[in-house]
């Protein structure tokens, strides 16, 4: 396993930041769907895992080695690493925003849910009191019984609950002001009036204002899945370079070690006396820089 020899934020310290336009800039012609690609075959834990682990005993041989091991290390140089870090870093970071972003929507979503399923409760018992009542009171003669009726519905969907309790408050309404002998007469048997009623539209609207904000919380985080195989495949672009520049001076000279890898070494380093895909087709290795 990686030892906890290097960190990202000490390799910080002595490599330095990168920002995403120098990263731009260095893959500037190389299509965004390469590193995505690359990036969705792996976790970013596991980038983040082996990163440090790799540019540490780069950086550790760099800095002690001699002209000649240098100059076989043309293409590995502490720039090289510094990307490669701030691949990692920056990976790391969008990884973690995007996972928190996606926390805090379910969380929001459950509570809204919570909140519109007690809303519920008190619509679904004020739609069955007052249709009850309103039956009552117009005793099955139109013009109240056909929307009465239309109301009585069975579906407990919040929309299709505020809707059909919003139309009995309405039949109400207007009951309220009938002075026909017998609405009137059953009307006083009754506690219906406007202070009931409003209440009861005000169960409506807290329902169906629950239901709105519960939809419109966001499901997708303002860091999508896309910018974070981006930057997982800009990292391990990068690492993969520093992994053939030590193999190709390690061919050269042994003094050079082959840089160790563990959890990406089946995406940058094939198993042993295996190759890889291209190099069986007989292509040569991309060049990602």
């Amino acid at each position: 396993m990686p030892d906890s020899t290097h960190t990202l934020d000490d390799l910080i310290q002595e490599l330095g930041t990168t920002t995403d336009e120098e990263l731009r800039a260095y893959f500037h012609g190389v299509d965004d769907l390469e590193p995505v690609a690359m990036g969705k075959r792996v976790a970013s834990v596991r980038i983040v895992t082996d990163a440090p682990h790799i540019i540490g005993q780069a950086l550790v041989f760099l800095n002690a080695a001699t002209d000649e091991q240098l100059q076989l290390l043309a293409g590995v140089t502490s720039d090289t690493l510094r990307l490669a870090l701030g691949a990692t870093t920056r990976t790391n970071e969008l990884y973690a925003a995007r996972n928190e972003a996606l926390k805090m929507s379910r969380n929001k979503r459950g509570e809204q849910a919570a909140i519109s399923e007690q809303g519920l409760g008190a619509a679904l018992s004020r739609r069955k009191i007052l249709h009850g009542v309103l039956d009552r009171i117009a005793c099955r003669a139109e013009p109240y019984a056909s929307r009465v009726n239309a109301a009585n519905s069975r579906s407990e969907s919040p929309l299709d609950v505020c809707n059909a309790l919003d139309g009995l408050i309405d039949v109400g309404h207007q009951i309220m002001k009938d002075k026909n002998p017998g609405i009137v007469a059953r009307r006083k048997t009754t506690r219906l009036n406007t202070a009931w009623l409003g209440s009861a539209a005000d169960v409506s609207r807290e329902l169906r204002e629950a239901g709105q904000r519960a939809a419109a919380v966001r499901t997708a985080p303002e860091v999508t899945q896309s910018d974070v195989d981006l930057h997982d495949g800009w990292a391990l672009m990068l690492l993969d370079e520093i992994l053939r520049g030590f193999d190709d001076a390690h061919q050269a000279d042994p003094t050079i070690p082959r840089l160790s890898v563990y959890s990406l070494r089946n995406v940058l380093r094939p198993p042993s006396g295996k190759k890889t895909k291209k190099e069986m087709e007989g292509d040569a290795p991309t060049d990602h820089g």
